[in-house]
């Protein structure tokens, strides 16, 4: 089905219309949209800061209907993004003109048991999360913290977890459906196509859209005890990253990250969680010998540990956070020069550009345990992933301040890239930072338009005005 309204919901005959006229019918049953308010609604994404209307958005009722109207844009030349629960900020998943394909329609979880969860790319992280929990599983890898993700999106960037051990969440998948960017739908896994399936993960979506997926599980445990240390970023950086190392090193607690947040940006809080069934773990086993001052502790069901952070989201976005600008900044350091990094970074952040919602975190992770093409630091144990996480939440001037903020995230990514670190790509940096994310690799020769790939970098365009 086609359906062409204005914003009046009047039905009208324009350019738009032309140009996707003698579109291939839906086997599935799904929807292709055309009316500027449902072309709008994709115009941008949670950063609100690319804009770049689409010329048509895809409802699809099945695989079927993305495998038709992949192929009839290769062959007209369209550009074609995929897109789940919209958490990019960068205009990753934008493009002008081109298809969207409104991936959260495709949400069936299709079986879940100890030899994995099949889900549909649509699922969200939360579905995946709750469907293992009530049969005592838990996702191998862990999940994000923030579960409000579809997997095809996390699967697409590679997904990072708080579980130092597990590598990208994209290395604890076993099975890909994809439909390619000529509209072709195969099956790739660790041993049927495994360079195509080794590409697909965390590979930003050039070798086409991720439909479905089989996520590893291992037993989930009953409980999570966990505590918070404090530490003055001022003075104890080296030693917060000299406890982390030690940390992962002797395998003392399952989860390790590290946060700052208002009202105390300088304080690092080292954030610890220990799984158990029976006997809950011993705190000096754990916090022996670490350097920071214990400052909160907890212990709750598993289920109730990984959701927490979803309920700040929940509030934030009843409070409009979904309108303000976020230039968020994710960059990998190699561990050589993380303590550098990070130190250099702390002595230009502003406690005034830091608003109540936005945060810092850092994640690191054994660098053995990646095997995606994610584009990671070279050398070392350990590669750190550093989020700047901000929001113009109370900004007296927004826009001014969301253009020095994209200077500053440019800085950032020039200083990491100077230092053997990379771009995660999926954060919103400037025009100077773009140029460290990944370029398009060679078309496969299966694969012959590029230009159709599903997650490219998006137009930077100059930002919308502030919304409300």
């Amino acid at each position: 089905m086609t359906r062409n309204v204005d914003g009046f919901g009047v039905p009208h005959y324009d350019a738009v219309r032309d140009r996707w006229s003698g579109t291939p019918p839906l086997p599935d049953g799904g929807e292709l949209l055309l009316d500027l308010l449902a072309r709008d609604r994709d115009a941008t994404d949670l950063g609100n800061i690319v804009e770049a209307r689409p010329g048509a958005v895809l409802v699809p009722g099945g695989v079927g209907d993305v495998e038709a109207m992949v192929a009839w844009c290769a062959r007209q030349g369209i550009p074609v993004r995929a897109r789940g629960e919209r958490h990019s900020v960068g205009g990753q998943g934008l493009t002008a003109g081109g298809l969207h394909i409104d991936m959260r329609a495709l949400r069936s979880i299709r079986a879940v048991g100890p030899e994995g969860i099949a889900v549909e790319a649509g699922v969200t992280l939360r579905q995946v999360v709750e469907a293992a929990w009530a049969r005592g599983l838990r996702l191998a890898s862990g999940p994000t913290g923030y579960l409000r993700l579809s997997v095809g999106g996390v699967l697409s960037v590679g997904g990072i977890s708080n579980l130092p051990a597990a590598g990208s969440i994209g290395d604890s998948v076993s099975e890909l459906e994809l439909v390619t960017a000529t509209g072709q739908r195969v099956r790739c896994g660790r041993t049927e196509r495994p360079e195509l399936f080794r590409e697909v993960l965390g590979g930003l979506g050039r070798r086409g859209v991720i439909v479905s997926a089989v996520l590893d599980v291992v037993p989930a445990p009953a409980r999570v005890r966990g505590w918070v240390l404090d530490y003055d970023s001022a003075t104890s950086t080296r030693a917060l990253v000299e406890d982390v190392r030690t940390l992962i090193a002797e395998g003392r607690t399952d989860e390790v990250s590290v946060r700052f947040a208002q009202p105390d940006v300088r304080t690092y809080r080292l954030h610890l969680a220990s799984y158990y069934d029976a006997a809950p773990p011993d705190a000096a086993a754990v916090l022996g010998g670490l350097g920071g001052a214990v400052s909160a502790e907890h212990d709750a069901d598993y289920l109730a540990h990984v959701t927490a952070v979803d309920p700040l989201y929940d509030q934030a976005l009843e409070a409009g956070w979904d309108a303000v600008h976020k230039p968020w900044t994710d960059l990998f350091l190699p561990d050589g020069s993380f303590v550098d990094f990070a130190e250099a970074a702390m002595t230009v952040l502003r406690d005034r550009d830091v608003s109540p919602m936005a945060y810092g975190l850092w994640f690191p992770h054994r660098r053995d345990r990646f095997g995606t093409s994610l584009r990671l630091p070279e050398g070392g144990e350990l590669v750190w992933l550093w989020d700047l996480l901000l929001d113009s939440t109370g900004m007296p001037r927004p826009r001014q301040w969301l253009g020095e903020m994209l200077r500053q995230c440019g800085r950032f990514a020039d200083l990491a890239v100077s230092m053997g670190g990379t771009v995660y790509p999926i954060g919103a940096p400037a025009s100077r930072a773009r140029r460290h994310w990944p370029a398009s690799e060679d078309p496969a020769p299966e694969d012959p338009a590029p230009e159709t790939g599903v997650f490219g970098d998006g137009p930077l365009l100059p930002a919308p005005r502030p919304r409300g």
